[in-house]
This record gives structure tokens, C-alpha cells and sequence, in this order.
């Protein structure tokens, strides 16, 4: 079972396969839980719906404007004091970005504009199980 801190260890060693271009993010999606707090064995299709329901991830790679540009109401992001970098855990829209895959690893490529969030404690974010 992998847990929050082997998915960080993961994503800060590996070898990514591609580089963001301007605006673009490149995230690692946090892997669905296996097991209940309770030792239950979850099912494939309850593990898919949770990951369909849940889009917290891990910044592996950012473009070279990245919240740095002006978005289109004039918002200069590269102001914002709690912007996302490398290595931080995001919060986006469920169906937000490009589903990528590399292997058997997913990835997802997103505007900068569309991270909602930054958080310390991705496993919080769980929707139900």
C-alpha cells in the first residue's frame, strides 16, 4: 500500500518525461488508497471513483511562465505570496488538464490557472473513504 510520503519520495526522485511549455503544470496525481482505516481491501472500481473524485497532486514540473504571467482580468501571479512550486501539493477541478501516462504512472498536464489550492496534507482531501 503506498502511503502520502511514498508518493512524495517517489515524485521528487523519478524521472519525469516531458517539460511543461509556458503556462503549463505538470502534476502527479496522489494514488487512490487501498485499504480502509478499518483494514478493508477496496475494490478497483471504488478505487477509480475515488481518484475521478479526488484531484489533489504533486507538482513535478512547472512551464516557463508558470505564475509568473498576468491572467487575462490583469492579476499579476507572480505576486501571489502562496504560489505553487515544484515539489508542493495542489488542489484542481476533477476534470481539469490533460490526463497523461507514462508506463503505468499518470500525470496531468493544467494551466497555471487552473490550481485551486495549495496544501501540506494532501490525505485530507479524501471524498469518502
Amino acid at each position: 500500500m503506498k502511503t502520502t510520503d511514498d508518493a512524495r519520495d517517489e515524485a521528487a526522485g523519478e524521472n519525469v518525461p516531458c517539460q511543461p511549455i509556458l503556462w503549463k503544470v505538470l502534476i502527479k496525481p496522489l494514488p487512490p488508497k487501498e485499504m480502509t482505516a478499518g483494514g478493508i481491501v477496496l475494490p478497483d472500481e471504488v478505487r477509480e471513483a475515488d481518484q475521478q473524485l479526488t484531484c489533489v497532486g504533486k507538482i513535478v514540473r512547472l512551464g516557463g511562465l508558470a505564475f509568473q504571467a498576468q491572467t487575462k482580468a490583469g492579476l499579476d501571479l507572480s505576486r501571489e505570496p502562496n504560489r505553487p512550486r515544484e515539489g508542493m501539493w495542489v488542489l484542481c477541478h476533477q476534470y481539469s488538464g490533460q490526463k497523461l501516462w507514462a508506463g503505468d504512472v499518470e500525470y496531468r498536464l493544467l494551466n497555471d490557472t487552473e490550481i485551486m489550492a495549495v496544501t501540506d496534507q494532501p490525505d485530507v482531501f479524501r471524498n469518502y473513504i
